[in-house]
């Protein structure tokens, strides 16, 4: 006799954070198969960003600047900047 089985777990209200799954069953007659281990970065909080050059209002007559920002973000992959025109 085959006896077929569904679980479902979800978890709510997890903290940011990195956690590690993985899965493992086995049945009456000890035969037993484990899923490996994934790791999940639970990450909700949006990056804080800060630009210290150029200066908000200032006016830059350049074709080339260098920007200079920090971010709260450790995970941060990228950051764009843009000008009023819409130059990035």
């Amino acid at each position: 006799m085959k006896n077929n089985s569904n679980l479902f777990v979800n978890f709510t209200g997890l903290s940011d954070g990195i956690y590690y799954i993985n899965s493992t069953a086995n049945d009456t007659y000890n035969n037993f198969n484990s899923t490996e281990t994934r790791v999940i970065i639970l990450d909700t909080s949006f990056p804080l960003i800060s630009s210290a050059y150029p200066e908000n209002g200032s006016f830059i007559s350049s074709t080339s600047i260098s920007v200079n920002y920090t971010a709260s973000d450790l995970t941060l992959r990228s950051c764009k900047w843009s000008n009023n025109s819409g130059t990035t």
